[in-house]
Parts: C-alpha cells; sequence; structure tokens
C-alpha cells in the first residue's frame, strides 16, 4: 500500500482525503441513533460520494486537498484523544459506522457527541490557519485568484514596454570587432596549400552565418579554424577533395542528433532535408539548376558549421549535450524560416541564448545543499529528453515595440512562449541517489539473488543426498526457488520505487509498470504460495479408508504452483536468455514502434531513458565472456557445495532429530542454532565469488597476454631475440600502408619462424663475399644463416685484382650504398636505426641513461665504413668470443668425425647453434678489424691483407675452416686483437696534440739514411741491369727474396716521397723487365714510439697466429707466403718506423683538417673495443625506468597495432591538461627545503634517484655538486627534479613527445621542413589550462614564467 500510494500521490491523498472526509460527514449528519436500518445504504452512498469528489478535487487542485486533509486528520486526532480520557461515545459512533451497522451506545459517562465534534473542527480550522501561514500557502493561492492574475498581467506588460528597448539590445560583454586567428591568418599568402580548398568553402559560410545569428567574431575564427582542421584530417587517399570527408564528418556530428530527433519524434532539420527552401544564390554565390557535388558538400559544410558555432558559444552547456541538440534544432528552424537574413550584433546568441540558460545551470550549481535539493548538469540535460522541450522558446529578444503596440494584453500573452530556461529552472529532478545501505542492496540485486537461488538448490541437493529423497521429491524440494523468485521481485520492485520518490519524477508509463508488477506479483505470490503449500498437504483417510478432508491431490497442486511460476515468470526468463543475445536487447530498445516502446515502458521502465541502448559488444566477445564467467561460476557452485553447503547438513539433521526427539528441546534454541550454523556459510558462499573472480580474471588476464604477446619482452634475453627482428615488425606496425617499405613486408612475419622468408641473396659477387655469407651446408644449402635484413647490408671490399678498384680510404658512404639503398631490407634497417637512436638520445636526455649506455644502445654508422648502421653493442656484446667457442668445439668435433655424412652434420649443427645477432657480431667484428689493420699497416700493405682477407672469407664460404685451421689459435688472436683497441684507445689522448713524427724528425732520418748509404758504398759490386732504351745502376745489398704483387710497384719508387706518404706515380702496366733494386741501407737512426712498438708485436702475434694455424690445403697455398711478406717487408710497417709512426700520426693527430676523421675513427676503433671486451653482464642498464621504457618500445611492435596511415592522412589528437595553480618546475627554494628531519628535497631525490644523479652530472661536465645552482645549470637542475618529484611537468614532458614522433615519422617519409611544421601543427594540440594563468601574470608570480 505504501508503494502503491508513493506512485499514485494524487490518488492516495485523494482517498485518505475521502475516507476521512466521510467519517467527519457522517458523524455530523448521519449520526447512528437516526439511520435505523438505512445506515448500509446512506453511509456506503456517502462514502462513494466523498471518495470521488476527494479525488478529482485533489488532481487540480492538490496542495488544497492535502491542507483540508491534514486538518481534518488534526481535528480527528484531537477529538478521539478527548473522547479517551472522557468517554463521550465518539469512538462508538465510529465503530457503528464501519461496521455499517447500528447499535446502542455504550457509554460510561454522559454522550456528548456534539462537542466532541466541535472539538473536531475547532482543531481541524486551527490546524489548517497555522499550517497555511507558517508555509505560505494561503498567500500563494491569493495570487492565483483572477483579480490578482489580471493584475499581474498588467504588471508585466508594462514591465515588457518599458524594458523592451534594453532587451534587443547588448547585454553583457563589449565584444572587439578584430580577433587575431590562432593558426592560419586569412591575410597571409603562406597559408599552406593543403589548406586551401576548406578555407574557400568554409570560411564563407562561417561569416554569413556568424553574421545572421550573431555569434561572437572570436568564436567563428576559432570554428573556421576547426572545422578546417576536420576536414583536412578526415581526409583520404582517394577521396575527393572537400566531399567525401565533409559527408563523413556530417555524418559523424550529427549522428546524436537524428537519434535525438528520433526520440523527440520530429524530423531532423538539416539542410540536407531542405533542399527545396535552400536559397542556393547565398550558399554557393552563384545560380544553379541542379544540386551537383559542389553545392552537395556547402550545404554539409552549412549545418556542420552551424553545428560548431553553437557549441563554441555554448560554454558549459556542452556538457549537456542535448541541449546542444535543443539549440541547434530551434537555430534551424529561425535558419529555415526566416528568409529575411537579418544580421545580429556579434554576441547577440550569447546574450540572448546562451547566458539565461548557462544562469539557470549556474545557479543550480552555487545552491547550497546536498546532491538531494540542487539539480546537476545530468538533471538539466534529462530535461530536454522529454518532447515536451520543444514547445519553449528559446529567444528573450521576442518583445518588440511594434509588436507591443499593435497587439493587445491578450494577444501578449497567446504569442509568448516561455523561454526554456524557466522551464527548466521548474524541472524536477530525474534522478536522485539515496543514501541508504538499502540502495548497494538493490544495485547487487541480481548477484544476490542469484546466490540466495543456487545457494536453495545446493541445500536441497545436500539434504536430499544425506537424507535419501527421491529426485521428484528433490525437484519438488528445490522448486521453491520460484517462490523465492516471486518474492524477491516486488522487493526489488518496492526498492526501484523508494529509490525514485519523492525527489526524482516518475513518468506515467513508468508508475503504470509498477503497478502492474506490483500487483500482478503480489496476485502470483499469494497463489504461489498456496498451491506450494498444498503441494506437502496429505489427505486424511479415517478407519474405515474414507477422506475424512478431501483437500485435493498434492502433485496435483504442484504441478499448478509449477505452471503458475513458470507462466508468470516468463518474462523473468526471458531477459536472462536476451542477456546473452545484447545485440537483439539494443534492437528491441530502439525499435521504433509505438506498441512495442509501450510494451518495454511498463515493463521496463529504464528503457524510457534516452542513453544506455546502443552499449552492446560484438557477440564474439559476448561468448568469450560468457565462457568465462561459466566457468567460474561451475568451479563456484562445486566449492560451494563441497565446502560450504554439505558440510553443514548432518548437523542440521541431528539438530533437528533432537528437537523432535526432546521435548525440553525448544524451538526457539532449535531455531537459533541452525542460524548460527547456516548464516555465516551462507556469508561465505556471498563472498567467495570475489576471490574466485580475482583467480579467474588473473588466469584469463595471463592468456589473454599471451595471446596479445603483452609482457612477451621482460629481460635482457628476451630483448634481444625480439631487437634483431623490430625492423621488420616498426615497418609493419608504423610505416603507412602506402610506404614500399611496407608493401613488400606486409605480407611476412615478424615472427622467428618467418626469419627463413626474409633471406635476401646479396648482389656481389662470390669474391666479394662477406663474413655472413658463410657456406651453407651441403644438405641445407638454402638454409638462412642471417637476418636478411642485415644480410643485404653487408657490403665487402673489392679484390685486389681488380685494377680499377678505389681505395678503401676513398669509399664513400654514397659510393658504397647506390646499389643496396633500393632494397627495402636496408631501407628498413635504416629507418629503424633512426628511431630507436632518437629513442636513446631521449632517455639520455632525460638523464635515465649515461654516456656509455647511450654508447651502447645506439646504433652506430660512419661512411669510413662499408654498412651504413651496425648493430648496438647492448645487442652484440660477448656474441664474438661466444661463437669463437662454438666454432672451436664444432672444429674438434669436426675433426673428431671419419665419415662425411657426420662432417656435414657438425657444420649444420654449428650454424643452427649461431643466431642472428652472432653472426652479424661476427662480421661486424671481421669488417671493423680488416679496416683497422689497413688504417694501420697503410697503403704499403693494402693489397696484401685484402688479398689475405678474401682468401680467408674464402675458405669461410667454402667450410674449408673446419678442416684447414687450428681452432686453439682462435682466443688468442681475440687477445691480440683487443689489445690493439686498448693500446689505441689508451694513447689517443695523449697522441692528440702531440705528433711523433714532425719536420725536424724526418730531415734528421734522411741524413741519417744518406750518411749510411755513402758508407756502404764502397763495399758493394755494381750491377747493371738493362730497362728498355735507358739504363742506370744501382748498387744491391741484401735483397730480401720475397716479393709480393704489392711490392712490385714500389721498386723503383723513391724512399723520400715514400716517407712523406705521398706514393709515386706508378705505371698502369707492370712489366715483366727488371730493374736495379735499391739498397736496403741500415740508418743508425732511432725514433722511438711506444704505440707503434706495441701494435707491431700484436699484429705480428695476430699474422704469426694465423699462420701458424693453418694446416692441410691452406698451408699449401700461398697464406703463408702473404703473411711471410707483410712481416718482411723493410719498406713497411713492421720495419720502417718513419713510416709506422706516421701512419699511426695521420690516425690520431689531430689538425684542423684532419679533426673529423680522426673523430670518425677513434669512433670505430672504440666500437670494435666494445664489441671485442664487453660481455652481456658489462652492458645491463642500470636504470630500471630506462629498462620499461624500452622493454615496452620492443614489446609494442610485435603486439596487434592498427594499420598506420601516413601523416598526411592520420587522425588529429588533442590533449588537455586542467590545473589550477600546481607547481610546473620546482623551484630552488623548494629543492632546498627541509623538512622535520632536516633532510632536503633535492637530497632526497638525489638520494632515490642516485644513478639518474650522476647521468645528469656527467650530461651537464658537472664535476663540483655546488656548481648545479649557477645560472649556467640552475634551470635544468629544476628540470632535472621537476621531471621527477612533479606531476605536471612530467605530464607535459610525456604528452610533448607525441609531437617529438610525430616529426619524426614525418621526417621519414621524407617531407620537407615546412611539411612537416604544418602537418605537426594539423595532427597534435597539447593545452595546458592554467585556470588562474590571468592572477598569475598580474601578480607577477614566477609561476606564470614557468609556464
Amino acid at each position: 500500500g505504501g508503494v502503491v500510494g508513493a506512485l499514485l500521490p494524487k490518488i492516495s491523498i485523494g482517498v485518505s482525503f475521502g475516507a476521512i472526509l466521510w467519517l467527519f460527514i457522517s458523524t455530523i449528519s448521519l449520526p447512528v441513533s437516526k439511520l435505523g436500518n438505512n445506515i448500509i445504504f446512506s453511509s456506503g452512498s456517502l462514502l462513494v460520494i466523498s471518495l470521488t469528489i476527494s479525488i478529482i478535487l485533489s488532481q487540480k487542485y492538490l496542495s488544497i486537498a492535502n491542507e483540508i486533509r491534514v486538518a481534518l486528520a488534526a481535528g480527528l486526532i484531537l477529538s478521539t484523544s478527548v473522547d479517551g480520557f472522557l468517554n463521550k461515545g465518539l469512538f462508538f459512533t465510529f465503530y457503528d459506522l464501519f461496521r455499517m451497522r447500528s447499535s446502542s451506545l455504550i457509554c460510561t459517562g454522559n454522550c456528548e457527541l456534539d462537542l466532541m465534534i466541535a472539538i473536531w473542527v475547532i482543531g481541524a480550522l486551527s490546524t489548517f490557519l497555522v499550517r497555511g501561514y507558517v508555509n505560505g500557502t494561503h498567500s500563494r493561492w491569493l495570487t492565483r485568484l483572477h483579480i490578482f492574475q489580471a493584475w499581474s498581467t498588467h504588471l508585466s506588460y508594462s514591465n515588457v514596454q518599458s524594458n523592451s528597448a534594453d532587451i534587443i539590445k547588448q547585454k553583457t560583454y563589449s565584444y572587439q570587432s578584430i580577433v587575431s586567428p590562432n593558426y592560419f591568418d586569412l591575410n597571409d599568402v603562406n597559408i599552406p596549400n593543403v589548406l586551401d580548398p576548406y578555407i574557400q568553402s568554409v570560411v564563407p559560410i562561417t561569416q554569413r552565418l556568424a553574421s545572421r545569428h550573431g555569434f561572437q567574431i572570436g568564436n567563428s575564427c576559432n570554428q573556421w579554424e576547426h572545422a578546417v582542421m576536420l576536414l583536412t584530417n578526415e581526409t583520404k587517399v582517394y577521396d575527393r577533395p572537400v566531399i567525401d570527408a565533409a559527408i563523413r564528418i556530417h555524418a559523424r556530428l550529427f549522428d546524436n542528433y537524428r537519434h535525438w530527433c528520433d526520440r523527440m519524434g520530429t524530423p531532423p532539420l538539416l539542410l540536407l532535408n531542405k533542399l527545396d527552401s535552400i536559397d542556393y544564390n547565398s550558399v554557393a554565390g552563384s545560380n544553379y539548376q541542379q544540386i551537383d557535388d559542389s553545392v552537395d558538400h556547402l550545404i554539409y559544410i552549412e549545418d556542420i558549421m552551424l553545428y560548431l558555432l553553437i557549441w563554441g558559444e555554448a560554454s558549459n552547456l556542452k556538457h549537456c549535450p542535448e541541449c546542444v541538440c535543443f539549440l541547434y534544432h530551434k537555430v534551424m528552424e529561425d535558419h529555415i524560416n526566416n528568409t529575411n537574413g537579418n544580421s545580429k550584433y556579434p554576441g547577440h546568441f550569447l546574450d540572448m541564448v546562451v547566458t539565461p540558460i548557462y544562469d539557470v545551470i549556474a545557479s543550480a550549481m552555487k545552491s547550497g545543499g546536498d546532491h538531494v535539493e540542487r539539480k546537476t548538469y545530468d538533471d538539466f540535460n534529462e530535461f530536454f529528453w522529454s518532447p515536451s522541450c520543444l514547445k519553449y522558446s528559446i529567444y528573450v529578444d521576442l518583445f518588440n515595440e511594434d509588436f507591443i503596440e499593435q497587439g493587445s494584453i491578450d494577444n501578449l500573452q497567446l504569442s509568448l512562449g516561455t523561454h526554456v530556461s524557466n522551464a527548466m529552472r521548474v524541472a524536477t529532478k530525474t534522478y536522485c541517489e539515496k543514501r541508504s545501505w538499502l540502495h548497494p542492496l538493490f544495485s547487487m540485486r541480481r548477484i544476490f539473488e542469484w546466490h540466495v537461488i543456487t545457494f536453495t538448490l545446493l541445500t536441497a541437493w545436500a539434504f536430499s543426498t544425506e537424507l535419501q529423497w527421491t529426485y521428484a521429491f528433490t525437484l519438488q524440494v528445490g522448486s521453491f526457488i520460484f517462490w523465492e523468485i516471486s518474492f524477491l521481485s516486488i522487493v526489488w520492485t518496492s526498492l526501484e520505487v523508494w529509490t525514485l520518490y519523492p525527489q526524482s519524477a516518475i513518468s506515467g508509463p513508468s508508475i503504470l509498470g509498477f503497478l502492474i508488477r506490483l500487483l500482478a506479483g503480489y496476485l502470483v505470490f499469494v497463489y504461489q504460495s498456496m498451491y506450494y503449500h498444498w503441494s506437502f498437504r496429505q489427505i486424511n483417510i479415517d478407519n474405515k479408508g474414507q477422506t475424512l478432508i478431501d483437500q485435493g491431490d498434492a502433485l496435483f497442486w504442484w504441478w499448478q504452483y509449477f505452471w503458475l511460476s513458470v507462466v508468470s515468470l516468463f518474462f523473468y526468463f526471458l531477459e536472462s536468455i536476451l542477456c546473452y543475445y545484447p545485440k537483439i536487447v539494443s534492437w528491441l530498445l530502439t525499435w521504433n514502434n509505438d506498441v512495442i516502446q509501450a510494451i518495454l515502458n511498463i515493463c521496463y521502465p529504464l528503457s524510457q531513458l534516452y542513453v544506455g541502448k546502443r552499449v552492446h559488444v560484438e557477440q564474439g566477445y559476448v561468448t568469450k565472456y560468457i565462457l568465462f564467467w561459466i566457468s567460474l561460476i561451475l568451479f563456484k557452485v562445486w566449492f560451494g557445495y563441497r565446502y560450504i553447503v554439505h558440510p553443514v547438513t548432518i548437523p542440521s539433521i541431528e539438530l533437528y532429530d533432537d528437537y523432535m526427539n526432546f521435548q525440553k528441546i525448544s524451538f526457539v534454541k532449535t531455531f537459533g542454532l541452525m542460524f548460527v550454523w547456516w548464516f555465516p556459510h551462507f556469508l561465505v558462499y556471498l563472498i567467495d565469488l570475489s576471490i574466485w573472480y580475482s583467480v579467474w580474471i588473473s588466469a584469463a588476464g595471463g592468456l589473454v597476454s599471451l595471446i596479445e604477446r603483452q609482457g612477451a619482452v621482460r629481460d635482457s634475453a628476451s630483448f634481444r631475440s625480439h631487437f634483431i627482428r623490430s625492423p621488420l615488425a616498426f615497418a609493419q606496425r608504423l610505416l603507412h600502408d602506402t610506404s614500399s617499405v611496407r608493401q613488400k613486408s606486409s605480407h611476412l612475419s615478424a615472427s622467428t619462424a618467418a626469419l627463413n622468408e626474409l633471406i635476401l641473396q646479396p648482389k656481389v659477387s662470390e669474391e666479394k663475399s662477406s663474413p655472413v655469407m658463410k657456406a651453407k651446408p651441403i644438405r641445407a644449402a638454402s638454409k638462412a644463416m642471417s637476418s636478411a635484413d642485415l644480410q643485404s647490408l653487408n657490403f665487402t671490399a673489392k679484390s685486389s685484382n681488380n685494377k680499377n678498384d678505389k681505395k678503401s680510404g676513398d669509399k664513400t658512404f654514397n659510393e658504397g650504398m647506390t646499389d643496396y639503398l633500393s632494397d627495402v631490407r636496408s631501407q628498413r634497417w635504416i629507418i629503424f636505426s633512426k628511431v630507436w637512436n632518437e629513442i636513446v638520445s631521449n632517455l639520455r636526455a632525460a638523464d635515465h641513461l649515461s654516456n656509455f649506455e647511450r654508447e651502447i644502445l645506439s646504433f652506430s654508422t660512419s661512411n669510413e665504413l662499408l654498412l651504413p648502421v651496425y648493430l648496438p653493442i647492448y645487442q652484440t656484446a660477448g656474441c664474438v668470443s661466444t661463437s669463437i667457442n662454438l666454432f672451436k668445439d664444432s672444429c674438434n668435433e669436426y675433426s673428431s668425425e671419419a665419415e662425411p655424412e657426420k662432417k656435414i652434420a657438425v657444420i649444420e649443427k654449428f650454424y643452427e647453434s649461431m643466431d642472428v645477432t652472432m653472426i652479424e657480431a661476427v662480421s661486424e667484428a671481421w669488417e671493423l678489424l680488416t679496416y683497422l689493420l689497413l688504417k694501420i699497416l697503410g697503403p704499403s700493405h693494402k693489397a696484401d691483407i685484402e688479398s689475405l682477407t678474401n682468401s680467408l672469407l674464402t675458405m669461410a664460404k667454402t667450410n674449408d675452416l673446419f678442416g684447414n685451421i687450428n681452432p686453439d689459435a682462435l682466443p688468442q688472436i681475440l687477445n691480440y686483437a683487443t689489445n690493439i683497441v686498448s693500446f689505441i684507445k689508451s694513447s689517443a689522448t695523449k697522441r692528440k696534440n702531440n705528433p711523433i713524427v714532425t719536420e725536424a724528425v724526418i730531415v734528421a732520418e734522411e741524413k741519417s739514411r744518406k750518411k749510411a748509404l755513402a758508407a756502404e758504398k764502397h763495399i758493394n759490386n755494381t750491377a747493371f741491369i738493362s730497362n728498355g732504351n735507358s739504363s742506370h745502376s744501382k748498387p744491391v745489398s741484401k735483397m730480401k727474396k720475397s716479393v709480393s704483387a704489392g711490392f712490385l710497384p714500389s721498386l723503383g719508387a723513391d724512399f723520400s716521397s715514400e716517407v712523406n706518404n705521398k706514393p709515386t706515380n706508378k705505371s698502369k702496366e707492370v712489366t715483366r723487365k727488371f730493374v736495379m733494386p735499391e739498397p736496403i741501407v741500415q740508418s743508425t737512426f732511432v725514433l722511438n714510439d711506444t704505440l707503434r712498438d706495441k701494435l707491431r708485436d700484436e699484429i705480428r702475434n695476430i699474422l704469426n697466429q694465423i699462420k701458424g694455424a693453418l694446416r692441410g690445403k691452406a698451408r699449401a697455398g700461398d697464406l703463408l707466403g702473404k703473411i711471410t711478406f707483410i712481416l718482411s717487408f723493410e719498406s713497411g710497417f713492421f720495419w720502417n718506423d718513419i713510416y709506422a709512426s706516421i701512419q699511426l700520426d695521420s690516425l690520431l693527430v689531430q689538425k684542423p683538417e684532419t679533426t673529423d676523421r680522426v673523430s670518425k675513427f677513434l669512433t670505430i676503433v672504440n666500437k670494435l673495443n666494445n664489441l671485442l671486451k664487453l660481455r652481456q653482464s658489462d652492458v645491463e642498464l642500470s636504470s630500471q625506468e630506462a629498462i620499461r621504457r624500452l622493454n615496452f618500445f620492443i614489446n609494442s611492435l610485435f603486439m596487434d597495432i592498427p594499420v598506420s596511415p601516413s601523416i598526411k592522412y592520420c587522425k588529429e589528437y588533442t590533449t588537455m591538461t586542467p590545473y589550477y595553480s600546481e607547481d610546473v618546475i620546482l623551484s630552488r627554494e623548494d629543492l632546498e627545503s627541509k623538512n622535520s628531519d632536516g633532510v632536503s628535497t633535492l637530497l632526497y631525490l638525489q638520494t632515490l634517484y642516485k644513478r639518474d644523479w650522476l647521468n645528469y652530472l656527467e650530461r651537464c661536465n658537472i664535476k663540483d655538486e655546488q656548481h648545479v645552482w649557477s645560472d649556467q645549470h640552475i634551470q635544468s637542475t629544476r628540470i632535472w627534479a621537476s621531471l621527477r618529484a612533479q606531476t605536471l611537468y612530467r605530464t607535459v614532458d610525456g604528452i610533448m613527445t607525441t609531437e617529438a614522433a610525430l616529426r619524426l615519422l614525418a621526417e621519414i617519409e621524407n617531407m620537407n621542413k615546412t611539411d612537416i611544421d604544418t602537418y605537426a601543427c594539423m595532427k597534435f594540440n597539447y593545452v595546458v589550462a592554467c585556470q588562474v594563468y590571468g592572477h598569475m601574470k598580474k601578480t607577477l608570480d614566477p609561476k606564470a614564467d614557468d609556464i
């Protein structure tokens, strides 16, 4: 009854008022003593008349009826209270009236009914007057009388007439006529060409609409820029200019408006739907006989611009999206109907439309009290969910002097529509959350009901197992859940009404739905109770076998109960089934059918809401979600039965058995013990779902992470395995789909299994093979030995047999890359290396990395080398030594095998054990070491070194190394090579400005040589050797027998020119005619050069180790002769001190003209040093933040990322970070301030981020920490601390990396700088909105400068 009264307040007030009125009138005019036998008819008729009059009165004059009802009730309480003490017969009168029959009065004293009636009347009148005065209801009633209404009408007319001139004038602000643009100035001739067609279409329409409807100039400027950005960013590759983008934006922008119009029952007011009423001259600027594409897209743009202009003026009304739809609908209605095109002043729309509505919302938001007492944005927005809002006006300037002078008061009243702000002011709240424990119970009602039902079923099954019930009886007991469902449905409906009453407005269909659900549910519940009870009653039979009381068959009543439950719960089960198909639910809720919507409004009141009807997900996700919950529920039910319900059944049976068998045990005690047993178990059954959910969601999350490869990169090992495949993944994910680099790789997978598909044979000939081009196993000739992406980047030196070959030192990067840059695999590595190095540089700038860590993480490149990029040391560290050990083990195993098949198997096993990174590390080490030897030994040994390395490469390609080299020598060779680079690194700084060979040294050596030559001439025999038509004689002394192709061109060379590193011109063709060889003169000049001597020893050791390691047919070849000649060539590096020192000076001594060359050489030496010396444990990063970011980046490349378009066609991205007055950058005072323990903020940060602080000092080259506050470093110190202690600055810094990423991607797409700046501005915008920035500027707050 209380719920029904809440749903029907007017009727309930009328019924209670009629009952009290009937009692009052009956007591006064129908005394029991005079009614006699007609009391039933007379009292009943009077009751019907009273109820009818009261209900009608309450419908029209609710407040009056309520006040009279309260007054009569107060008088009744007063009179009955007096009668209770005096016994004047009032109670007996009521008794007879309710019994509808007369009886003799029984009074203990004098029956004075008239006195009781008088007291009743006096109490009612007093209550009526007092309540009316206190509540002010009497004054409100008086104002509604006709005389006061007429007086108010005249007053309002006079106010309108006196203030009409003020209404149509500018009210709030003074608007400037010229506003500077945000991005693009229309008077600027340098507007990007990509924006020009959009500007030509948008700007004229915007200016016309702004003038016609009175939009602000600043708003119109903002919105045409906004629209131009939208259209430009929406354009796709194959779109028609402007047209297709405008159509898509129009459809997306007005999607909610179309749904809103469908809700309102009115057609959308769009110019596209009103073509017949369009003035094409105003739209397109010329006469059109038909609507072509150009006019179409202008119509779309006009709709878009009108909506955006309204949205821009709406201020905080944007928080009410349906309010914006309402404003657009009304403005477009005026725009279509008002063809005169009168212009309004800028700001008219803000003054006359937005401001009145905003004032209502602002006053409500500023009002005090709890949410129950004030309306919020949601309440105002829901006001526009009702079609009744369309009858209100949005303009307050409908009053004008001409209309007032011509019309009468009555006409004025009929013509003026109520302004929407007034309707919003008196609108009721649509929803009010009640803060009670019943509210969470109602919110969780489905979960609670499910637990109650399943707990009942489990309990029935547990007892049936222990008590050996039949299946039929178990089913009968378990069917009790139907009764529970009906009972709980009544409870839930009552709670739903309780949550809405009395603050929230309830619509008529909702009231009807609640009443039907309550009354029908209660009726079904009563019959279910009777039927279920009767299903357990037995037929009583006497001794003669006859039925004493035929109460029916129990089975019959159970079936009645069952079918009644099934029919009544049809919608309950239907709703449960539809949960598995949410798309059908969305279709039903949005079905534009009056019958269906009426049924839904009655049976499902929430369907009347405007929102939440199209929130379904795809059926595939629903299926996975259901499977997740089914598996969880099955386990929960099993666990609940096994460990919660079943253990309690036996004690419960024993307690019941004691109660039935022992009379001293009371029912209350048994019930208490049962409750103590079962209630905690029921609570555990309620709670354990959250526990199992945590377990299940963890397992499901782990499965999803495995499928989506989340966390695949979690440590250094997984990082390195994914890093080698990252260029391909980067090209597939982040390069646009029209890129040639991406197109040729889109069909390839980035997984390990797909590496074989990436193999591309290099384009060099056999004699140009690199270390990566090792021989393939005989039985697996096509097996990949390396990543094709890197393999395609390997370039080898040309053979010395090619007479037209350039010198290695003269080979430039462009010349070496001519034939390879067209290879998309090479381009992928170049692009990825650029992106990766940029990431590493940003980490170094943030001091998460040290200089050394940046060096080992970065790709390296040099135009002195043959490859465009080289892997980071972090990837290749330790791989050279590991590869040598693997090769050593494989060679030993190879030598121990006698059968050819087993030898082949050993070779295959070796190549399988060599991963891509190891192969590339060996290749880089070989190339860098060859480069280093060529640079150190100089041109005298160039041809011999190249011939030696090519011979070794040929052996590697044909797998001859396995049987023709001693692997035990390889570790020693590695040690000697490591010593070479170590010596060069340690001596580079000292030798940088201190050359060994100076002009004085050269002169002294020349004198010593000449002196030694003169001393030896008298002991040498003279020999003449004919040479062409001319002959000359030269002494022959100590001529070495070993010669080589590299030595022949130098036989006739001038020594002085060789000393000065300027070889004389040689003949292009070497003849077989002999010349007199130059004698070997032993000079007495001694030149001390420690570095030279150390390098001689180490290089000599390397060559001797190679010489000693050769065996078999390799030893029978010319390799031994080449090595012997290199070591014994007197004019070369090992015997000519001047030549050797000059070579080292040219590599290490820095001069203005050699600084760049020396720097590049030292970079290569450092690269080789790290490659040979460092192990993986030496290159692990110390910053967990750097590890996290790098792992995340690499891991994200292998996840499911949508196809990336070109920067030109990607979507725009705008971010705003609002804040009030937080510190953007910590000041020095903030950093030096100390807490109660005497610890400053900076000291705390230095301790917490110790490694980062050392990196910062290293980056700024600060030796003394006191210098961090110097003018040079104070700003960077504040930024360093703010990045670690100031959330706002860290947020801004992180989000701004988006622009840097866009610029980098645009640079990869080969855009010029102008286009990069344009698209960076178009595609990304970031607003840091300081709410008190103006106040900061006025008060000269330092925070304003930080912003």
